[in-house]
């Protein structure tokens, strides 16, 4: 028996597809199915090796190997059949593409949820921070933070065109506005 299972999980490696009654199924699990097919020959041998050198005996010996063909079998139908499940859903909705006379469903597009945005964590930005950074940090955009500086609010270094702004300055100003 052992022999018929390694010659079809050999065929199911190197084919990779199978359709048979009607499990229709193809691709990683069938090849997958395929090895754990043709594991029950190689126990075999090593259950044969192993069993001389220990002298056990032959009842016990088929016993193991029936255990095993029973639970390569039963992995191998799981993974075929898992795999097969969603082709015959696909061709479910084929046939009810096919039906014209029933009306096409409108369906309103869900409505969309608004996350509120999260506080920034201090540990994730650096001590000196690029414009989009403090922007970041401070849960707005890039332009009310070029406002703030122009303002005098916020201290900032002007480096090749490019602002730098500390990080303790950006934490003094979130403290001066939380106060007042």
């Amino acid at each position: 028996m052992s022999e018929i299972l390694f010659i079809l999980g050999a065929g199911l490696l190197l084919v990779g597809r199978i359709q048979f009654g009607n499990i229709n199924a193809e691709g990683t699990p069938v090849r997958t199915a395929g090895f754990v097919l043709t594991t029950p020959l190689v126990s075999r041998m090593v259950l044969g090796l192993v069993a001389s050198s220990l002298s056990l005996s032959a009842a016990l010996v088929d016993a193991f190997e029936f255990a095993i063909l029973v639970a390569s079998v039963s992995a191998a139908y799981a993974l075929v059949y898992r795999e097969q499940q969603p082709v015959e859903q696909q061709k479910i909705e084929q046939q009810q593409d096919k039906k014209p006379d029933s009306p096409p469903q409108q369906t309103a597009p869900p409505a969309p949820v608004f996350k509120p945005r999260p506080q920034p964590r201090k540990d994730r930005f650096p001590s000196v921070m690029s414009l989009a950074e403090a922007a970041s940090y401070l849960n707005t955009t890039e332009t009310a933070v070029i406002d703030l500086i122009n303002e005098g609010k916020i201290t900032a270094a002007r480096i090749n065109y490019r602002y730098r702004i500390s990080r303790a300055v950006l934490d003094d100003f979130i403290q001066e506005n939380n106060a007042e």
